[in-house]
């Protein structure tokens, strides 16, 4: 991935406007939802996947492997909601050519809509978000440390095992492009994913049915 040795920023890509944007943006959406939160649907959720690197060249160098992140999710009305995801994933590969050590870091934090249907015990989602990718390469030839703007697209189901408490599956597509040398990576890839999360705020029946089916 590095071609040269050479120390970059995000902040000679002109990305430094973009991402204080979107902090801006992030800190805004959070502050107008902390008075609506005790009326509102708050989900957390722990997840470990397996991530797959989209671009051949990045799966030469680093294989396929774990990612483990965490997500909030907040329902303002009815189907409709926001998420606020992070992921973290390391890994230590080879150079393609000199077969040197190389080890790369990729921290996406993503902010975005899902619409959901609940059913009995079972809920279904799509999401849609856009994120800021933080991404770190360091070899022998050089070090790169840039921040750049991405998107995702996933799917999933949860499945209710007790009260608010939910078991959850979920496929992430993610796509950043990155040019922190004279070469052009994509980071983004394809996690399948599997997580354990709880709901709050459930209403009366909630409570009822799913404890009655599990007892």
């Amino acid at each position: 991935m590095v071609m040269k040795k050479v120390k970059v920023s995000w902040r000679r890509e002109g990305n430094r406007p973009r991402c204080r944007a979107f902090i801006i943006i992030l800190i805004g959406l959070c502050l107008m939802l902390t008075p609506l939160v005790e009326a509102s649907q708050i989900a957390l959720g722990l997840w470990g996947s397996y991530f797959y690197p989209r671009e051949e060249i990045f799966r030469d160098i680093y294989d396929p492997g774990a990612q483990f992140g965490g997500d909030i999710v907040y329902t303002f009305w009815v189907n409709y909601g926001l998420f606020l995801r992070a992921n973290y994933y390391q890994k230590d590969g080879q150079l393609t050519f000199t077969q040197d050590k190389t080890k790369v870091k990729i921290i996406p934090v993503t902010l975005g809509f899902r619409y959901h249907v609940t059913g009995k015990r079972m809920e279904g989602y799509l999401d849609l978000g856009l994120g800021l990718f933080h991404f770190e390469e360091e070899n022998p030839i050089g070090r790169a440390n840039v921040n750049k703007l991405g998107y995702l697209v996933s799917g999933g189901l949860s499945f209710y095992i007790y009260k608010g408490l939910f078991l959850g599956l979920r496929a992430d597509y993610t796509h950043c492009q990155v040019k922190p040398f004279e070469l052009e990576a994509q980071i983004g890839g394809l996690a399948l994913q599997v997580g354990l999360g709880y709901r709050f705020q459930l209403t009366p029946e909630e409570e009822s049915w799913v404890w009655k089916e599990v007892k």
